[in-house]
């Protein structure tokens, strides 16, 4: 699914939400920002702009006994 969002934005998405927002408010000044620096970084190619596009996709999995 095309997901857009606007650039300003990107450093609050990917560390609040997934496995780096999960683990990120653990560490310290120095690690966090060069984890921020680093990934942000490899967003770099989904930057067009003030604005960021990418391809998301999400599974629903369920189970019944």
């Amino acid at each position: 699914m095309p997901c857009t969002l606007p650039e300003r934005e990107l450093v609050g998405y990917f560390t609040r939400l997934g496995p780096v927002g999960l683990v990120l408010h653990e560490a310290d000044d120095r690690t966090r920002a060069q984890v921020i620096e680093t990934v942000r970084a490899a967003f770099e190619p989904y930057v067009h702009g003030e604005e960021v596009r990418f391809t998301g996709a999400c599974w629903l999995v369920s189970a019944r006994a």
